[in-house]
């Protein structure tokens, strides 16, 4: 076991502590910055106001500003009541509080409205990538069914991997024997991840069936662009049923 032998580690540790950890002083109240995040990347900041004897904390709006900017505001506002009455904190429909917070309590109470603050706005965000991608796949199906008819159409398709783990897919395309395998993938790292995990698990078949996934914008995606055209032909949703028809029926 490494053992701390001398003042100066303490020392060390302390400053690393400090730059974990910090505290802005203000008139209306001091801002404690926290190593927690929200999606964004944005630093949790919980301001305590009062004192000497009790205090007032509050994340003063902060994380419904985060899902405001995501679009998420209304799931973070369910999200945060259920929050608030697990836990027994307040939540006044913009932010997170304590009120009353004595002395020999307030580190416990910064820490709690953070937590509670950073998870409403990250559940929410989930949440929301989980509508968007199920908005995707029903687009997706639906221009499928359009372009090939509903009879050549499966939906949540489900086939087994190399691995020998069954994936489910948005959609295939069958004709005969040839099959076409579709998803919709977002830019949410989650989407891609799973996307890119079941396509490869695919790809490595013996025979594997084509495989295409349908993205809002290739110039949206980004690097995630390189992630996904590994296993798969990445298309987007302007894509025209003669284009899609070619590539589902290509050898």
């Amino acid at each position: 076991m490494i053992e701390l032998v001398n003042e100066t580690a303490y020392a060390a540790i302390d400053v690393a502590i400090r730059e974990i950890t910090s505290a802005a002083h203000r008139p209306e109240g001091s801002y404690v910055s926290l190593p927690l995040l929200y999606p964004s990347g944005s630093t949790v900041v919980v301001r305590v106001a009062g004192g000497p004897s009790t205090f007032f904390v509050t994340d003063f709006g902060m994380g419904f500003t985060e899902a405001e900017m995501m679009g998420c505001d209304r799931i973070y506002l369910r999200q945060a009541r259920a929050i608030s009455e697990r836990t027994g904190v307040g939540f006044d429909e913009h932010a997170f509080f304590a009120i009353r917070v004595g002395g020999d309590q307030l580190a416990g109470a910064i820490v709690t409205i953070a937590n509670c603050s950073a998870e409403a706005v990250t559940i929410s965000a989930f949440k929301a990538a989980e509508k968007a991608a199920v908005d995707a796949s029903e687009f997706l199906i639906a221009k499928l069914e359009t372009v090939f008819g509903a009879n050549r159409v499966a939906r949540k398709e489900k086939l087994v991997g190399a691995s020998n783990h069954e994936w489910e897919f948005a959609a295939a395309v069958k004709d005969g024997r040839r099959t076409s395998l579709f998803e919709f993938a977002t830019k949410h790292p989650n989407s891609v991840a799973n996307v890119a995990m079941k396509m490869g698990d695919i790809a490595l078949l013996d025979h594997a069936p084509r495989r295409i996934v349908m993205v809002h914008s290739k110039m949206e995606m980004g690097t995630y662009l390189g992630v996904l055209s590994h296993t798969a032909s990445i298309v987007e949703e302007t894509i025209s049923g003669d284009q899609m028809r070619k590539l589902a029926e290509a050898a």
